[in-house]
């Protein structure tokens, strides 16, 4: 087991509910950035597109990204599939607005799964 590494950089990495959990810890870490892949702006929204008549009041945390990334200041790449059935590149979208300008949006081509790992690259320049 590697030791830890005092003061070492972090960047924040998270897919889909992983995505809501990476903005919830850089919302409290300080951090490299967040790269996102298939985000959503809250839990909520991402519930309506699926159920539009669920009472959000069954949610028990609402993952209500859109609030907790105004609070950073660490660069954002957030990374939306075009054809995404689960988390629709709006939602990523609005989160992008959320962050505001140190937001780096790339919609591109694939699904919830299909985008994993296609902007690795350009993550890994931003950072």
């Amino acid at each position: 087991m590697a030791a830890p590494a005092p003061g070492a950089p972090i960047l924040l990495h998270g897919h889909s509910l992983g995505a809501a959990v990476a903005v919830a810890i850089g919302a409290r870490t300080s951090s490299l950035g967040l790269s996102l892949e298939a985000p959503f702006d809250s839990m909520t929204d991402a519930v309506r597109r699926h159920v539009p008549l669920a009472p959000s009041r069954l949610l028990r945390d609402t993952y209500r990204s859109d609030r907790r990334i105004r609070t950073g200041t660490a660069p954002v790449l957030i990374v939306p599939g075009r054809r995404d059935p689960v988390v629709p590149a709006k939602l990523a979208v609005a989160l992008a607005a959320s962050a505001g300008p140190r937001a780096r949006i790339a919609v591109i081509p694939g699904d919830h799964v299909s985008i994993l790992g296609v902007r690795d690259r350009e993550a890994e320049a931003l950072f």
